[in-house]
């Protein structure tokens, strides 16, 4: 009796845990910012003990984390249009306006 008083619980916490999940969540909002892009070169540890080298993106000094590849897709001075998730500026895509040879 005392084991089936026991699942009971769990089985409706877990319910709870459940539908908590869902109730009051946000949805993901989709932002765009436009401007000319800037890479700030910086290194780091990876979790390899070496130095990394990463590239953040500044447009109109809204700042995003990038890589150590983001310098070579991204060129510094050019107008883009990035689209990105609000809250975590996590880049969903770019848009490449005007080259900075225009």
């Amino acid at each position: 009796m005392i084991f089936g008083l026991i699942v009971l619980l769990m089985a409706g916490g877990g319910i709870y845990l459940i539908i908590s999940q869902f109730m009051g969540k946000t949805r993901d909002k989709l932002l765009t910012v436009r401007g000319k892009a800037r890479l700030v070169k910086g290194t780091g540890r990876g979790s390899n003990r070496r130095s990394s080298v990463y590239h953040d993106l500044y447009i109109n000094e809204q700042e995003f984390d990038g890589d150590g590849a983001l310098d070579k897709v991204i060129v510094p001075g050019a107008e883009y249009v990035v689209y990105y998730i609000e809250g975590v500026n996590e880049i969903m895509s770019a848009e490449l306006v005007t080259s900075s040879n225009n």
